[in-house]
Formats: structure tokens, C-alpha cells, sequence
């Protein structure tokens, strides 16, 4: 058990909380968001059936469906991450999990120069999980990587799926140096990445593969396994 006591670990408190708070008004901004979008989507498809629009135009309006087609998904899968739910098992792809995590942090790995590198195959077999938590507990490991390689030169994550023996396993892979402290980097409230960092993602994200049958384990050479029994 981590002691509470310490300034650093009150702190980390603190700013779990202020997380929470923040994540309480995900629903209502993502309705609000999404009635926006709805209006943007509607009237664009009714401009394109416009008999004079054509060509160039045409083109252009496609693309505003389909961007605002995406915009709404991903708010859809925010609201479902976000909101506090009980377990729902569902059958999904293994590419269908790590498509939606890229989504979200695509802009952000390209904005810092980080090169996302995706192996994972169409036909690897499907997975029946809690899917927004197995999406969220993805989503602290390809964090945790970008936060990794931040102040590296050879800025790389990569995510590697694969099955053997009944069980698929999703490998997330940073070019930065080999974690040091590996006995502890599950603990709880444990980081050293320095005080904004809340050191609560490997620790949530092992809980998470366990509560669906899996295990959550770190190797030097292939990073953070998350490994998950097949459906």
C-alpha cells in the first residue's frame, strides 16, 4: 500500500480528483458537440443533392460527411470511455480496439514528431471484453510511450498485435530507453516521470486485463503486453 501521506503522493491525489471532475463533464460536452455536428452532417448532405452541385463541389462536401461522420464516432467512443458504467462484454476486433486508441492520440504523436507504427493484423481472432475499459487501459500504455519519447531523438511507438494458444497479445513498444524500477512500475501512485504525472495508468491498466482474464507484463524487447484470452 503507497503512503498517502507524502506531499507527492497528496498531490497526486489532488490531481486525480481534479481528472475526475474534468471527466464528469465529458457527457455533456460530447451531446452537445455531437447536436453540432448533426446539423453540420444534415445540411451538408442536403446541399449534395443539389442537382447543380457537382465536380469540385462535390468532392468537398463528401468530405465534410465523412470527417463529420468520424468527429461523432469518436466523441460517441469518448462518452463511452468516460462515463462510469457497469462491465459490458462485447465481442469485438483486436483492430477495431487499437484503431479507435490511434484516433484519439494521432494528432497529438504528430504534433510532437512521434512516429505511430501499427502491426496488427485484420484476421487475428476477436476478443470478448469489456471493450471501453480494454480501450482505456490501451490508452494509458500508448500515452505512456508517447510521454516515453518525448525528449528522445528517434521518436517511435509501436503497436504490435499477435495470437497464439487461445490468447492475443497487444504489445505497445517505445524507442526510448529500458524502463528503469521494473519491480515497482505497477505500484500504484508510483512514477518518475516528476509531480504531473499521477502514476495511476500501468497500475488501472493491469487491474483492467486481469478484470478480463488477461495479464498486463513488461519485456525489454517488446514493451508492455497486454494479453487477453480469445473469444
Amino acid at each position: 500500500m503507497p503512503n498517502l501521506n507524502s506531499d507527492t503522493r497528496l498531490e497526486a491525489l489532488i490531481e486525480a480528483y481534479r481528472f475526475g471532475e474534468v471527466g464528469r463533464c465529458v457527457n455533456s460536452v460530447t451531446h452537445d458537440a455531437n447536436n453540432a455536428l448533426g446539423v453540420i452532417l444534415a445540411y451538408a448532405e442536403l446541399i449534395a443533392l443539389e442537382p447543380s452541385i457537382e465536380g469540385e463541389a462535390q468532392r468537398m462536401l463528401a468530405e465534410i460527411v465523412s470527417a463529420s461522420r468520424r468527429a461523432s464516432d469518436q466523441l460517441t467512443w469518448l462518452t463511452e470511455v468516460a462515463r462510469p458504467a457497469p462491465a459490458k462484454v462485447k465481442t469485438v476486433k483486436v483492430a477495431t480496439i487499437v484503431d479507435r486508441v490511434i484516433a484519439l492520440r494521432h494528432y497529438e504523436a504528430k504534433h510532437h514528431g512521434v512516429e505511430l507504427a501499427v502491426r496488427v493484423p485484420e484476421d487475428l481472432p476477436e476478443l470478448s471484453i469489456d471493450v471501453p475499459a480494454i480501450e482505456r487501459a490501451l490508452m494509458y500504455l500508448v500515452a505512456n510511450a508517447l510521454d516515453a519519447v518525448a525528449d528522445s531523438e528517434n521518436k517511435q511507438v509501436r503497436i504490435d498485435g499477435a495470437s497464439a494458444n487461445g490468447v492475443v497479445t497487444i504489445c505497445v513498444r517505445d524507442s526510448a530507453d529500458s524502463v528503469s524500477d521494473v519491480d515497482r512500475m505497477f505500484e500504484p501512485l508510483f512514477t518518475t516521470k516528476g509531480g504531473h504525472h499521477l502514476g495511476i495508468g500501468l497500475h488501472a491498466a493491469r487491474l483492467t486485463a486481469e478484470s478480463n482474464g488477461g495479464t498486463l507484463t513488461y519485456e525489454a524487447v517488446r514493451g508492455f503486453c497486454l494479453s487477453l484470452p480469445v473469444a
